[in-house]
């Protein structure tokens, strides 16, 4: 039975880049990049922290998610969706349009340290400059963090794969597990 995984994290945790190398492992999984699906919106892109459209778009990017995995899932693939939970109500939202997927959902959160995070998002911005709401959306995501279900792991020190060798292990071991299939 193919299962979805929820990777979450605050900004430049490196929930993308851990994505892409757990898919790479398997034959038939799905990476749902929620950032891409909200910058669909067109022509001003995913609204910025603090403008009125922010939460509303936040909610269709988690609606065309669901919508994604459940049709990967119908064609038996497994789905990683990565996501960053920086205001309350996401992740039961998530629960609720996939309850009906038949498929067991995992939730692992990549929690490195803020310095971390400014480093990484320093590195990935050479060319665009940098991102001024680094720090207000860490500071969202330290306070939702520790009232989410699953496993978290503190990825400051480790490299992309050794954090992908630490997600499969949770997901395997079901210490991440936080929804099973109705009926199961």
């Amino acid at each position: 039975m193919p299962e979805i995984l929820i990777l979450s994290g605050p900004p430049a945790a490196g929930k993308s880049t851990v994505a892409q190398a757990l898919a790479d492992r398997y034959d038939r999984v799905a990476h749902i990049d929620v950032d891409v699906l909200r910058h669909f919106v067109t022509p001003t892109g995913f609204a910025k922290p603090g403008q009125p459209e922010r939460h509303h778009q936040r909610l269709l990017g988690v609606r065309n998610a669901c919508a994604l995995a459940r049709n990967f899932l119908d064609e038996r693939f497994g789905v990683i969706i990565d996501e960053c939970f920086d205001e309350p109500g996401l992740l039961p939202l998530y629960l609720a349009q996939l309850a009906d997927a038949s498929s067991p959902i995992h939730l692992v959160q990549l929690f490195p340290t803020l310095d971390a995070c400014e480093a990484r998002d320093k590195e990935r911005r050479r060319a665009r400059g940098a991102a001024p709401f680094i720090r207000s959306d860490y500071a969202r995501y330290a306070a939702l963090a520790p009232t989410l279900p699953g496993a978290l792991i503190d990825s400051s020190d480790l490299t992309p794969y050794a954090t992908a060798d630490k997600v499969q292990a949770l997901t395997t071991s079901g210490e991440s597990l936080i929804q099973t299939p109705a009926g199961a």
